[in-house]
């Protein structure tokens, strides 16, 4: 191939030096930070590979019995993704598939394709969500998607998402009295009431969450807080609880014999 020969001074020469271009170069690669930390959700930018030769030639796999150790969990970098480039072809398909099953309705570009840009992109969130998810945390992605093909990802990320409405503490306090004095003669201490707050709000998260899934099942609503107030009293103070009720009834069967 004849190319111009550019002189030091940035001018061309008149004259042109005849040059033999080797028949291939070496792939160029992307500059990338190795020790990135995927982590605090999903990693976003370009789905492809990256890479005209493939794998990273400065990408160094982790070994794998760093893996599935929850006592000091292993946390994917970015570029660990190409791990999925190293899987045998006879797995592919059923990688995808898992894939599919932990992210409902995602699909890969193209089905036995590991290289594929959209399975690339999953892959990434998927590594995402291990680092975060103590579950699972430092768990190889066949384990990882083996326990998320059962628990998927999308319906956790809506309940998550979704915004809980709680009733307000003070609107608790008059209701949480009523119940308590009805069944003890007596209403909650500061730290009672405190305590029975928290644990009506979990009731309702629960129920806003369960609800939330469309998963189907059965999810019971909170009861009415003068009911949960009584209910929470007979625990915490039985002998008084009792001691009411039985004066209740003796008031009761007075007015009966008086009437």
């Amino acid at each position: 191939m004849v190319v111009g020969r550019m002189l030091q001074d940035g001018s061309n020469s008149s004259s042109t030096t005849s040059t033999t271009m080797p028949s291939s170069t070496t792939p160029t690669t992307v500059p990338v930070d190795p020790d990135k930390v995927v982590g605090g959700g999903l990693i976003t930018g370009t789905a492809g590979t990256g890479y005209a030769g493939g794998i990273d030639p400065e990408w160094k796999a982790p070994d794998k019995s760093k893996f599935n150790n929850p006592n000091d969990p292993y946390f994917y970098k970015s570029q660990d993704w190409q791990i999925i480039l190293k899987m045998p072809k006879e797995k592919i398909i059923g990688f995808q598939n898992n894939l599919m099953k932990a992210f409902p309705g995602w699909k890969p570009g193209v089905l036995g394709r590991i290289n594929d840009d959209k399975t690339i992109a999953k892959v990434k969130d998927l590594m995402g969500y291990i680092n975060t998810d103590e579950t699972i945390r430092g768990a190889d992605l066949e384990k990882a998607l083996e326990y998320y093909s059962k628990n998927p990802l999308e319906v956790q990320a809506a309940s998550k998402r979704a915004a809980v409405r709680l009733t307000n503490p003070i609107d608790l306090r008059k209701p949480f009295e009523r119940g308590a004095q009805a069944v003890i003669g007596e209403t909650f201490t500061p730290k009672q009431t405190k305590k029975l707050v928290t644990e009506f709000a979990q009731m309702e998260t629960q129920y806003q969450r369960g609800a939330a899934t469309g998963a189907g099942g059965t999810v019971v609503q909170p009861p009415d807080p003068t009911a949960f107030a009584e209910e929470q009293a007979r625990k915490l103070q039985p002998t008084a609880a009792k001691a009411t009720e039985y004066s209740d009834y003796m008031g009761i069967l007075s007015q009966l014999l008086q009437g």
